[in-house]
């Protein structure tokens, strides 16, 4: 709660200050629209989860001599993974599909390199997810279960994380990256019984990477 609290007030004071900074550091659009390709995995995982992502960002500017902005917006992500493998001399076929939203704020610092349209922007920040997907299936021999990972793991439905990265853009067209982890665990450890077995559940944060491509307007 602490780093949410953090957080909501420090978008406020920038957000505070935007009125008075306008400038035309931002000629070809403060509003992006883009997809992308994300993966997310952790430390114990042996494959990552990977998916497609949506997001809506806005640029505001916080100084009117000097490129720096104030980045927000929504995110919308879907990812899942799927894993073979032999367990208690069982062969187990298992399958975690993910969904979430996510609000990012990021500050960030422009560089426009002359008139020629392209535009380098290396930016930093928090942001806020809430896990809405988590299930996972688990198909051993012949029979099926399923697991709600809220419900039966205790997942957490929210988590708060860092990321660094940039975007690089030619007029309005824009290429994204970034990478990060979160601060609070998505699970704890935990046994789950399954059949006549248990799956043991490690403790995990995620690391996240994306990168995207869209435009600017």
């Amino acid at each position: 709660m602490k780093s949410l609290k953090l957080m909501v007030a420090v978008a406020l004071a920038m957000i505070s200050t935007v009125a008075s900074a306008q400038s035309d550091f931002f000629l070809y659009g403060k509003n992006n629209v883009s997809v992308g390709y994300a993966t997310l995995s952790a430390k114990n995982s042996d494959e990552p989860l990977r998916g497609g992502r949506i997001s809506y960002t806005r640029i505001f500017e916080l100084n009117e001599y000097v490129p720096v902005f104030l980045e927000t917006g929504g995110q919308v992500q879907y990812a899942t993974v799927s894993e073979n493998e032999i367990f208690n001399g069982n062969r187990v076929h298992s399958e975690f599909d993910l969904g979430y939203v996510a609000i990012p704020m990021n500050v960030g610092y422009q560089f426009n390199i002359g008139e020629s349209g392209f535009s380098i922007a290396p930016k930093a920040g928090l942001t806020l997810v809430a896990n809405i997907i988590a299930d996972f299936d688990v198909k051993m021999g012949d029979k099926k279960f399923g697991l709600n990972w809220f419900d039966d793991v205790d997942a957490k439905r929210f988590n708060i994380g860092w990321q660094v990265g940039g975007d690089i853009a030619y007029k309005r067209v824009v290429l994204g990256i970034t990478y990060g982890q979160d601060f609070n665990k998505f699970i704890g450890e935990k046994n789950v019984p399954i059949g006549k077995t248990e799956l043991n559940f490690v403790e995990s944060k995620w690391k996240r990477f994306h990168v995207s491509i869209g435009c600017r307007f």
